[in-house]
């Protein structure tokens, strides 16, 4: 169901809904045709079916909600207030969209982390920065965990970083993880 309007060279959704096995939501927003600026506000659940490998899907306990807002012209997008909601992640993204780049941040938190590996338990911290030509970003991430478990081992503290560039032709890193396991230091680093 939508209710769209059109007024001289302007089209407003007043609501768009969205219904199927994926995705169910609603959409507002406007897009000047003359100016092609858009505007749109978003509330969604997925489901995962079709869009989230079967193994993830299967992990889900409810559909995934993802609210936010997205403005600007195809070239030059600002998104703000995403929010990503579920059992197994929550996370708010931030970022811009200009020019073929990318600037992007997303601060969150695993908070069961046995349902993405059963060997697991606890929680952890994640944050990530993204940025760069869409094609070949650089990727920033953090992932902390305290107080866990890995199979069976106390895991007292664990810091995981990731630096690389995501270029689909050669991909390139590093990745260091400083940490103590049963109350002995670990730092180990390493190019991916």
């Amino acid at each position: 169901v939508a209710t769209v309007r059109m007024g001289g060279a302007d089209i407003r959704i007043e609501k768009l809904d969205l219904a199927s096995d994926a995705v169910n939501g609603s959409v507002t927003g406007s897009f000047g045709m003359a100016t092609q600026k858009l505007q749109a506000a978003f509330q969604l659940d997925v489901t995962g079916k079709r869009l989230l490998p079967p193994e993830l899907q299967a992990k889900l306990q409810r559909p995934m909600r993802l609210t936010g807002t997205v403005e600007g012209t195809p070239d030059d997008l600002v998104f703000r207030d995403i929010t990503l909601t579920s059992n197994l992640i929550a996370a708010k993204l931030s970022g811009t969209f200009k020019g073929g780049a990318i600037n992007a941040s997303v601060n969150g938190n695993l908070p069961d982390l046995s349902l993405l590996q059963p060997d697991i338990a606890g929680t952890a911290i994640l944050t990530a920065t993204l940025s760069g030509p869409v094609a070949t970003p650089s990727v920033k991430a953090e992932f902390h965990a305290e107080n866990a478990t890995f199979a069976g081992r106390a895991l007292q503290t664990l810091t995981a970083k990731l630096d690389a560039v995501a270029d689909p032709a050669a991909p390139r890193g590093t990745l260091a993880a400083t940490g103590t396991i049963d109350g002995q230091a670990i730092d180990i680093s390493g190019d991916i």
